[in-house]
């Protein structure tokens, strides 16, 4: 997504794959310091065990926080604006967490086991189809977002009123 919208505002696409390859490499080593700092205890015993991360342990926050300084020193060493490199990546990034938090549905390794309790999360089947309409939607807004000019300088708002009248036709109202 970031490539196609560096051609449509006329950047070095170049640039942007460089980037990906550092930002992929990188995200994944910080996403690893990350949840092995926050689980020392686990690692201080057997230190070759950090480097093993098939059996988990990858935490979000460790990669995007070095995703982000990985911008900043790229666009110091191209010459760029990592401003510039953070709006154009940002649909990337916005579709890829779309994508992951569905999955992190799918195989319920985000909402835990089913329960009775007081808080328990309960999904009715028009809710399910509900999300799945809204996040097709969001996938086909950005993907079409060159084309539907009604929508072209406010996709947020954009997202808001599709969400709105599809989740009112799901319920029925």
């Amino acid at each position: 997504m970031a490539v196609m919208e560096a051609k449509r505002t006329h950047q070095n696409v170049e640039d942007y794959y460089d980037l990906a390859i550092y930002g992929v490499i990188f995200s994944i080593i910080g996403a690893r310091a990350y949840y092995v700092i926050f689980s020392w205890d686990m690692y201080k015993d057997d230190i070759k065990s950090i480097i093993n991360i098939r059996e988990g342990g990858l935490a979000i926050y460790g990669g995007v926080i070095t995703a982000i300084v990985v911008v900043f020193i790229f666009a110091k060493i191209k010459g760029l604006s990592p401003f510039l490199l953070f709006d154009t990546g940002g649909f990337g990034l916005i579709t890829g967490q779309m994508i992951g938090r569905w999955g992190n549905f799918f195989n319920r390794e985000a909402f835990g086991e089913y329960t009775n309790g007081l808080f328990a999360m309960r999904l009715s089947v028009s809710q399910l189809l509900a999300g799945t309409i809204v996040v097709i939607s969001d996938i086909l807004i950005i993907a079409g977002r060159k084309k539907q000019q009604l929508y072209k300088n406010s996709p947020a708002a954009a997202n808001i009123i599709e969400y709105r009248k599809r989740s009112r036709y799901v319920k029925g109202q």
